[in-house]
């Protein structure tokens, strides 16, 4: 895995074939036709391609066990926490999203929205400066993946915990596209 923290491993042998032939798979929304109904890109891999077929695999298997152990809350709860009152109860989600205040990871059926990011039922101030420090490149599962991974420049912990030192986390997301060394 590269010092980001990207569990997708976005850099292994075969990965940018993959990425450019089809970059649903390593970040892209899951396919509603996901078998249990979670989350699945609606790539099979190429016949006589291991690596994209072991990538996809181990990216769908990511994304459940993220899903499975992390609290995320959908946008009709984010409606209900906020208070809104706006008919629409998936448009503050959108709103917050499209403002950068929040991540969102998809999986079959709409948005889902990590609730680590929430506190006293609004986006913490921190999320948006470090989605804005985080590489262009980096999609919302990476970022999800990078927001519950170790990081070396948090001394081991994950940012998703570091989120009270807000200052701390920028900076190691501004080091997210650093090149591996070693």
């Amino acid at each position: 895995m590269a010092e980001t923290g990207d569990p997708t491993a976005a850099r292994a042998p075969g990965a940018e074939k993959l990425r450019r032939q089809s970059p649903h798979v390593l970040d892209g929304p899951p396919s509603a036709a996901a078998s249990d109904g979670t989350v699945g890109p609606p790539l099979d891999g190429e016949e006589g391609d291991p690596v994209g077929t072991d990538l996809r695999d181990d990216n769908i298997e990511l994304r459940r066990k993220y899903l499975a152990t992390t609290r995320c809350l959908d946008a009709v709860e984010i409606h209900e926490l906020s208070g809104s009152r706006s008919k629409d109860r998936r448009a503050t989600a959108r709103r917050w999203k499209r403002q950068g205040r929040i991540l969102a990871v998809r999986r079959s059926g709409g948005d889902v929205y990590p609730a680590f990011q929430f506190e006293d039922d609004r986006p913490r101030p921190a999320i948006r400066d470090v989605l804005a420090a985080l590489p262009d490149w980096m999609g919302c599962w990476q970022t999800a993946f990078w927001f519950a991974s170790g990081n070396g420049w948090l001394g081991g912990e994950t940012p998703a915990d570091r989120l009270d030192d807000p200052e701390e986390v920028v900076r190691a997301a501004r080091r997210a596209g650093d090149p591996a060394v070693g």
